[in-house]
């Protein structure tokens, strides 16, 4: 009798050890962590003035059910600045642009189109970011040695704004590639671009 009990006790404790291992495992499994790199695609009207650019990105997702996810997502865009001839002053100068930088903070919900999440799926996300920037200096015109126009120094700007952003991709087992889009205008800053990025889950 009392070895009966030992081993139904001895069951009992591992039976439970097991059930909290499977439960620690779901939990593990139900939160992600990605780190990314990718490259920054700038499409009209920036490509004009930008060229491409680089982001470094981290995403945790908590997968709510076998499809679906809650997803937050920090980034550091750039698109490189290019040097461009344009008409000032009735000649063609050469104008660098700078970088251009963006930091968005975004949260949203994920699909998935397999329960196992190893497959195609969208992400719809908003949030807010800080960019920053700088306009091109430009020369003073001088006609006949008399200055018609003031030169124009390098003018620095920076905000923040709302934003809606779309994602689609594939999952592998720990790497994802997606493509993402981001548009924003405003006054003084105007951002469209096209972001390939590849992720590696850490968690």
């Amino acid at each position: 009798m009392i070895k009966k009990n030992f081993l139904f006790s001895l069951f009992f404790v591992l039976s439970l050890t097991g059930f909290s291992q499977e439960s620690e495992t779901t939990k593990q499994n139900n939160n992600r962590l990605n780190l990314g790199l990718g490259m920054n695609i700038p499409m009209k009207p920036n490509f004009e003035n930008y060229g491409i650019g680089m982001s470094i990105s981290q995403r945790y997702e908590y997968l709510l059910w076998s499809h679906f996810s809650l997803v937050e997502g920090l980034a550091y865009n750039f698109i490189s600045g290019k040097n461009v001839t344009e008409y000032y002053g009735n000649n063609y100068i050469q104008i660098q642009y700078e970088n251009f930088n963006v930091v968005p903070l975004v949260v949203g919900m994920g699909y998935y189109f397999e329960e196992n999440q190893k497959s195609f799926f969208i992400l719809l996300k908003g949030g807010v970011a800080a960019y920053w920037g700088s306009d091109p200096a430009y020369p003073a015109v001088v006609v006949n040695g008399n200055e018609v126009v003031a030169a124009i120094p390098r003018n620095e700007f920076n905000g923040v704004y709302w934003f809606f952003t779309p994602s689609i991709g594939w999952q592998f087992d720990r790497l994802q590639i997606s493509a993402t889009y981001q548009g924003h205008v405003e006054q003084d800053a105007s951002l469209n671009i096209l972001n390939l990025s590849v992720s590696y889950r850490i968690l």
